[in-house]
């Protein structure tokens, strides 16, 4: 509750629309079709401040076009937050798969449909990886998406203000956007 003008008024709680399932089978795809671009695979000397741009640019894009395709407003922030959701159920799916194989557990988690083309690339991932005598790690952070040998090198802009990662940035940066526009 907030006083204004000595009378109370209630916060209204914020509407929280989830994502229909044609947006979520448009951000999976549209992730995969800029997977290696998202992450600078094709540029090795990427700095970290170049890659923040390149995935704010994307999360932007798809912020936009979704809020074309169901006519409600979608965030870059709420599409980061998104990727990282399915990334993180996609690779609990992996690694129960993996427990799966092993015997280790006699039933797999249910896994939505529209994520089913993201932990196939991420399988076809850690093969590759593995056939190099790498491993991908599978763990619960949208950060670890590559090894850690393989992130960008820090930049002069970038060398002072290091954080856990480039997407860790970029969460910040969008927040702080966030807070900017609505006070």
């Amino acid at each position: 509750l907030q006083k204004t003008e000595h009378r109370q008024v209630r916060n209204k709680p914020r509407v929280i629309l989830q994502f229909s399932s044609e947006e979520n089978r448009y951000l999976v795809s549209s992730f995969l079709a800029h997977y290696d671009e998202y992450y600078g695979h094709h540029s090795s000397e990427a700095t970290r401040s170049a890659l923040r741009s390149i995935k704010i640019g994307f999360l932007e894009k798809w912020a936009e076009d979704l809020s074309v395709l169901r006519n409600r407003k979608r965030t870059s922030l709420q599409v980061l937050q998104k990727m990282k959701k399915n990334i993180n159920i996609a690779n609990h799916y992996i690694k129960a798969l993996k427990k799966y194989q092993a015997g280790e557990i006699s039933q797999l988690p249910p896994l939505q449909s529209y994520l089913e083309p993201l932990v196939a690339k991420f399988l076809e991932e850690d093969q590759h990886l593995h056939s190099q005598g790498l491993s991908r790690n599978f763990c619960d952070d949208f950060n670890e998406l590559w090894p850690m040998d393989a992130y960008p090198p820090l930049d002069d802009v970038d060398g002072p203000l290091v954080s856990g990662s480039v997407d860790d940035d970029i969460f910040m940066i969008l927040q702080m956007c966030k807070r900017w526009s609505f006070g």
